[in-house]
């Protein structure tokens, strides 16, 4: 059997005879322990509670005992409020109370024409939502009242529209609402069957007066030139102050001036910023002009009044000059592109170095990456374990010191076979100059980009450094900009990848291009030919199975006199490589013990060789002939 549920928390006082009860540490009301109908008893007590103000306040009927403070108490939980759906009885009471009224509709039907006569009570309404008809019962009928719709306001009448009740069109300025119970098209206002007039088109005013005008002329004599120029015209002209106006002959329109204006009575003050043609004259017409846009040129400027000379050479397509060699590696001495090994700051295209964070990787020639891009240098990261590479340019000082103090453009092709991110700087070396440090990266993990964190401390300037998310073997533009400071005296472009590659991931450069300005300009591929000589400034190769240069045997038959032409004058005097050369005299062939470059004259080199036994008699005539390994002169900074 269950027990009779009660609270009890706390404690309480009420006076003899006394409604009031107050409660120190209850909860009566928000916690739904205390409702009206409960018994409080206290001792032997009881007094039923007829209200429960909040947590520590509640109504009873006067209390038969005495008066009580800090008493404990019990409320026995026997009010009928306490019976599962007694509440929601009383809320359903409360809305049958409210539908027994004439206040609540008769829903009808979309496709009824009538409301339903066994449904609703006298008094009762009956609507339709779509067509807005209302009804009301009377002794047991249904009575049709008319339609209760808001306008839909539809615009100029259209002949295809299918119009119903309250649709309201404008045809010829006049507005009609529609009034017949049938919607149909192809009825035009007015036709009272259909529509009704709801707003007449108004009747057309009076015209106004004649307002003030622009125009005008003058006879004052003036000079066409700049500065003030006062005319004396017609009143009532139209000019507000700071109106742009031209003044111009009417015998010759090309001679005129124009600007912003004062105007008062008959004295129009100009002060005139553009002109054309010349003389004095006083047969001028005036006209209201507009203001000259922010790209407005004059031809007597020469373009000098342009804003932004870099932006416009790009918006020309008008290629600057590009200060980087063999931009896109298609000049190849060494005969890497069919696929070599580079380890870290080895020269591999002409004037191109290899960077690696750790291991070499495999460089080559990409051709006809796309239309226009024929040629890219590529580098695989060949090693098992992830690593950092890229690849730097060094500019010979004497090429780009003139650029001290400017602002230079970085711009190139680029792509990578992995979705990763590509960097990019120009830097400073600020050493002796043409003594430079090849590789400038301090550390490869450091993720800030300046002097002595990622790059080298010593003689280094960061000018700017980018960066470009590329997707996956998809070719991108990058472009980075920067001003040279006045002590540089090599300048550098990086390119490397952001995080470590895993093995096999190829990166692409082409186009690669550092320009005078701000802006990128368009890229014009050198001839190769002429690039070719650039390039054997600093390296020329001297290939296998061939013969060059020539001299004579000096006494002793062990040294030589000998010269040599090269393509270009070469930047100091070369390094000369020997392997596997000789020296020809006659039929006989020996083997060089070394080759020095001891005075170049234009396009000469004068050689010095020596052999280690006798190569012929004295005054014979020698030629070199290098056989199965390729040389090279190397003038390289």
């Amino acid at each position: 059997m269950t027990a009779l549920s009660s609270y009890s928390t706390g404690t309480v006082a009420v006076s003899a005879d006394g409604t009031a009860v107050t409660g120190t540490s209850t909860l009566w009301l928000t916690a739904g322990n205390v409702k009206p109908g409960d018994e409080l008893a206290i001792g032997h007590f009881r007094s039923r509670i007829t209200d429960v103000t909040d947590d520590t306040h509640m109504v009873i009927t006067p209390w038969p005992g005495s008066t009580v403070s800090g008493s404990a108490y019990t409320v026995w939980k026997v009010s009928q409020q306490r019976i599962v759906g007694e509440t929601y009885a009383r809320d359903v009471d409360r809305m049958v109370g409210a539908l027994n009224t004439s206040g609540y509709f008769v829903f009808v039907d979309i496709g009824a024409t009538a409301p339903d006569p066994s449904l609703g009570d006298d008094g009762q309404f009956a609507f339709q939502p779509t067509t807005g008809k209302t009804w009301a019962k009377s002794a047991g009928v249904w009575s049709f009242l008319g339609f209760y719709k808001a306008f839909n306001l539809t615009g100029a009448y259209n002949g295809a529209t299918v119009y119903s009740y309250g649709d309201v069109q404008v045809t010829a300025g006049s507005s009609y609402i529609y009034i017949n119970a049938t919607p149909s098209a192809g009825h035009t206002a007015p036709n009272p069957t259909y529509w009704q007039l709801l707003a007449s088109i108004g009747a057309t005013g009076n015209t106004g007066a004649t307002g003030a005008g622009y125009g005008g002329t003058s006879t004052t004599s003036l000079a066409i030139g700049t500065g003030s120029k006062v005319f004396t015209t017609q009143a009532g002209l139209a000019y507000a102050n700071g109106a742009r106006v031209r003044a111009s002959s009417a015998a010759n329109t090309a001679n005129w001036m124009e600007g912003r204006v004062t105007y008062s009575g008959t004295t129009l003050t100009m002060t005139a910023d553009k002109t054309g043609g010349s003389g004095t004259l006083a047969d001028w017409n005036l006209n209201v002009t507009g203001e000259p846009g922010a790209g407005d040129l004059l031809s007597t400027n020469n373009l000098s009044d342009v804003v932004s000379a870099d932006q416009a050479r790009a918006n020309l397509a008008v290629a600057g000059r590009n200060y980087l060699l063999n931009p896109s590696g298609e000049i190849d001495q060494e005969g890497v592109g069919g696929g070599v090994s580079r380890s870290d700051a080895t020269y591999d295209f002409d004037q191109w170095l290899a960077l690696t964070q750790s291991n070499p990787i495999t460089v080559s020639l990409v051709a006809d990456a796309e239309n226009g891009t024929p040629f890219m240098m590529r580098g695989l990261q060949a090693n098992a374990t992830a690593q950092r590479f890229g690849r730097i340019q060094w500019i010979e000082s004497r090429d780009c010191k003139e650029l001290r103090g400017r602002a230079v453009t970085l711009s190139a092709r680029v792509r990578m076979s992995a979705a990763t991110t590509l960097r990019y700087a120009i830097v400073e070396w600020t050493g002796a100059a043409d003594t430079i440090t090849k590789d400038v990266i301090n550390d490869w993990t450091n993720s800030t980009f300046t002097a002595g964190q990622f790059f080298t401390s010593t003689s280094t300037t960061v000018v700017a450094t980018g960066s470009q998310a590329l997707a996956a073997n998809t070719l991108a533009n990058i472009s980075l900009s920067g001003t040279i400071s006045g002590s540089m005296n090599n300048l550098a472009v990086i390119f490397w990848t952001d995080s470590a590659q895993a093995q096999n991931v190829t990166l692409d450069i082409g186009k690669a291009k550092l320009e005078p300005g701000s802006v990128a300009t368009s890229f014009a591929a050198p001839r190769y030919e002429d690039e070719l000589l650039r390039c054997c400034r600093y390296f020329v190769a001297i290939t296998t199975q061939s013969f060059f240069g020539g001299g004579t045997v000096r006494v002793g038959g062990t040294d030589m006199y000998a010269y040599m032409a090269i393509p270009a004058p070469m930047r100091v005097l070369p390094t000369v490589s020997i392997t596997g050369m000789n020296v020809v005299v006659g039929d006989t062939v020996t083997a060089l013990a070394s080759l020095t470059a001891s005075k170049q004259t234009g396009n000469m080199l004068t050689l010095v060789p020596h052999t280690s036994t006798s190569a012929g008699s004295t005054a014979a005539a020698m030629v070199f002939y290098n056989s199965t390994t390729q040389n090279s002169l190397n003038a390289r900074i």
